[in-house]
């Protein structure tokens, strides 16, 4: 298993440290996601995110000095077969927007052209999405399915590999999606329709 506090947390709690932010919402949604990828601190979202996300108990809990872990608890109820391969950490219930390429990604293209226009933020330019394992960042549109992006942006890695026709695109800061606060990622569990899985994340300071 692989479970890192993601970039966008590091930034969300040492702004409430150093003052320039009095509080933060609460990360307490979990969203599970089926498909392939390691955790990074770059991730804004999860890999093939299932919908909805789901509302979990936050707690403080000791490990070995008083209070001193996050602790999170939350149930999934699984309506058919599936495989779950990774999840996150969310300060909200909303789902993120999807979309898919449309046409293949090549390692020096700064556009994208992609199906689910409609489903992101419409000409409410810079918002980030996450392909695979690389973040970028969407700084304007044609009124189209084409965008004109950063890549690589938050600290993840250029794909040098083509990016083919058919590849999910999840949004990310400045979406609906929220904040990304922990994600883990773990060899598969399989779950069969009817069955359930309780996840416990703690975020422990030590």
């Amino acid at each position: 298993m692989i479970s890192v506090l993601t970039t966008q947390a590091r930034s969300k709690l040492s702004s409430v440290m150093l003052g320039s932010a009095s509080t933060i919402v609460v990360p307490q949604y979990l969203e599970l996601g089926t498909g392939p990828g390691n955790a990074a601190p770059s991730d804004e979202t999860t890999f093939g995110p299932l919908t909805p996300r789901i509302g979990c108990t936050v707690s403080q809990s000791t490990i070995e000095t008083l209070n001193d872990t996050f602790t999170v608890i939350g149930t999934y109820n699984a309506g058919s077969a599936m495989s779950i391969t990774n999840i996150g950490l969310f300060d909200t219930n909303t789902t993120p927007p999807t979309g898919t390429i449309a046409s293949q990604v090549n390692l020096n293209n700064t556009h994208i052209s992609i199906l689910g226009y409609n489903n992101f933020p419409n000409n409410s330019w810079p918002f980030d999405i996450q392909v695979g394992t690389e973040v970028m960042t969407v700084n304007s549109g044609n009124g189209s399915n084409i965008w004109y992006v950063t890549r690589a942006v938050n600290g993840s890695s250029l794909t040098l590999a083509p990016i083919p026709v058919g590849t999910q695109i999840v949004g990310g800061s400045n979406t609906t999606n929220g904040n990304m606060y922990i994600k883990s990622s773990f060899p598969a569990i399989s779950l069969d329709a009817g069955s359930s899985v309780e996840f416990v994340v703690n975020l422990q300071f030590v």
